[in-house]
């Protein structure tokens, strides 16, 4: 034992990475206050930092403030800092482009000259997002409109295209949804109603998810996504690809031989199915998960919206609900309580643990130290350094072990050091590309795709072969404004944009997600090992010290994204989270008449 440890020691004494090639990571005065959080040695409640402030920081930060309000010893958190490159109120304008390689949410929104209101990112909120319309019903001023673009979601004018002038679906420019749903049941028949009943199904899986979430029985804390998936029965989905799941469902892989004598039939799989998957995820049907796939399967049940002037109004919404949250208990002799959250307006590059605190950078800038530190943005694309403090000396660092385990001999030779597991490939995988471009004075060439000017439809759909000869994801159209949307896997260019919607178009905006250092859609790689997910607990400076969880913490609300990927994903990954640091805080308790319950 004593010989291990002796290695173990001398392991991380030989492989430091010295501070001298970093900023410095002492800590500074308390000018740098107002950055983040005060460098005071006097521990009031517990320090918390969210880096990214989309929906997964946003929604993190409320249902933090909820649990700390609503506790029984309210206050315990004594701060929650939001950081974002961004503010907190962003809204993209066509007045030129922002830096896309930052950090910063996956829903945003452009308004254009004349006030029309385009989704760049995350553009649906399905009547099954439970946790989106919470919160949404949280905020007077927030108004549901049906969706102008029913983008990925088949309604009563759209069409799938196979690229070269040639349709594999396509409905009447007059027809009703009824009868673009009549003629989708014609064309697919039995598989359609197949499909169908799993939509259905996955609805009630997830009415039971959020069961699990709002309960505080012990066994509703979960410390991964796939406990929760496990507990719901959707575990299975996510380790076989979107093929095996359709197999499985009994879904034919190309027209039946006796269909081919029959006017308008077509292979499901093939054709909707894997339109809905590019234009949703950017990835075919062998590339997804089946849970990923199953999930863009519900917006064929139910209704889909969006938020009356853009849905990044919701991350805005999000936080403003939390600070409320804490206004409900100030006192008139503690304002303090009104500045417990903040949003900071700066990207964070380097995080540094010791046992007791996490201190935040961006760049030489001392964001100040945190008791626990959420990670809320994908850990591939964040570009930012972890580390922790060697024992020996300070000013020697190690780079943070993640995904580990405590190593009991160094912890009876009185040091505290993690050997870590490699991350899981989804921790690892570059998330796929995707570019939204934004096009105005600009309609669908009627020749150039085969068709009449009436019967271009406003959403335009592709399938594989689609997809590689145009170069593009998926088309939206405001056929009154002549304005559409286009997502593609790559910038188009001029050539494509003049051969789609002429010579006199205007590109009002391109918007490249993650840049050089990410993307919009996470790779699934048809599941399997590429759907295990990290822990949402990343590291714990204090994991094993003596049975006590009094350590720095770093959590990680992104962990849900190794098997979905979406608004609603994003809110359930925050809860999730939340409910773990409540737990850890004692902001929650378990009523004694579930303690011996059976879940």
């Amino acid at each position: 034992m004593k010989v291990k440890s002796f290695f173990l020691r001398l392991y991380w004494i030989t492989i430091p990475i010295f501070a001298s090639l970093l900023p410095s990571y002492k800590s500074e005065a308390s000018s740098n206050y107002n950055n983040g959080q005060d460098d005071s040695n006097e521990k009031i409640g517990t320090k918390i930092a969210i880096i990214g402030g989309g929906i997964a920081g946003s929604f993190t930060a409320k249902y933090l403030a909820d649990y700390d309000t609503k506790s029984a010893a309210k206050g315990a958190i004594d701060s929650i800092v939001v950081f974002d490159p961004f503010p907190i109120e962003h809204q993209h304008t066509t007045e030129g482009q922002q830096n896309e390689n930052l950090q910063g949410g996956r829903v945003s929104s452009l308004t254009l000259d004349d006030g029309t209101v385009f989704e760049l990112g995350g553009a649906t909120i399905h009547d099954a997002d439970k946790l989106l319309i919470e919160m949404i019903e949280g905020d007077p001023n927030l108004v549901l409109e049906k969706s102008k673009f029913n983008e990925c979601v088949p309604d009563k004018h759209f069409g799938i295209y196979d690229g070269d002038g040639s349709w594999s679906f396509l409905t009447n420019n007059a027809a009703s949804s009824i009868t673009s749903w009549l003629a989708l049941l014609w064309r697919y028949n039995i598989d359609f109603i197949r499909i169908w009943q799993a939509s259905l199904r996955a609805r009630e899986s997830f009415h039971l998810v959020y069961k699990m979430l709002d309960t505080s029985h012990p066994a509703s804390f979960f410390h991964s996504i796939n406990e929760l998936w496990d507990i719901v029965g959707l575990l299975k989905t996510t380790h076989v690809s979107y093929d095996d799941f359709l197999d499985a469902f009994g879904l034919e892989r190309e027209v039946q031989w006796w269909r081919r004598f029959i006017p308008g039939q077509g292979c499901l799989r093939e054709e909707l199915l894997t339109a809905m998957n590019i234009c949703y995820s950017n990835q075919l049907n062998p590339e997804m998960n089946g849970l990923s796939g199953l999930i863009n399967l519900m917006s064929l049940t139910g209704e889909t919206f969006s938020i009356n002037g853009g849905n990044q109004q919701l991350i805005s919404s999000a936080f403003m609900q939390a600070q409320k949250q804490y206004e409900s208990i100030v006192n008139t002799d503690n304002n303090e309580n009104l500045s417990r959250i903040r949003h900071v307006q700066a990207q964070i590059t380097t995080v540094v643990s010791d046992m007791n605190s996490m201190g935040l950078w961006s760049e030489q800038r001392n964001m100040g130290k945190f008791d626990i530190v959420i990670l809320a943005a994908p850990l591939q694309n964040s570009q930012i350094s972890f580390f922790t403090k060697s024992h020996f000396d300070e000013a020697v660092l190690h780079s943070m072990p993640m995904h580990g385990m405590v190593d009991s001999d160094v912890e009876e030779a009185g040091e505290h050091h993690r050997q870590a597991k490699p991350l899981p490939p989804s921790a690892t995988n570059d998330y796929t590309e995707v570019i939204t471009t934004i096009v105005s004075s600009a309609t669908v060439k009627a020749n150039y795709v085969g068709l009449a000017d009436s019967k271009v439809p406003t959403s335009i759909y592709v399938t594989e072969k689609g997809r590689r000869m145009e170069g593009i994801n998926d088309i939206s159209c405001l056929a009154e404004h002549e304005i559409c949307k286009v997502l593609s896997p790559q910038r188009l260019s001029t050539e494509t944009l003049e051969n789609l919607f002429g010579p006199n178009h205007k590109i009002e905006h391109v918007k490249v997600w993650g840049g050089d250092y990410g993307g919009f859609t996470p790779n699934y790689n048809g599941g399997r090992e590429h759907a295990i997910p990290t822990p949402f607990l990343l590291y714990d400076g204090g994991l094993g010290t003596k049975g006590l969880a009094e350590g720095s913490a770093l959590y990680y609300v992104n962990s849900v994204e190794a098997s979905i990927a979406s608004m609603e994903a994003s809110a359930i990954g925050a809860k999730s989270v939340a409910k773990l640091i409540a737990q850890r805080l004692g902001l929650m308790s378990v009523p004694s008449s579930q303690r011996s319950e059976e879940l």
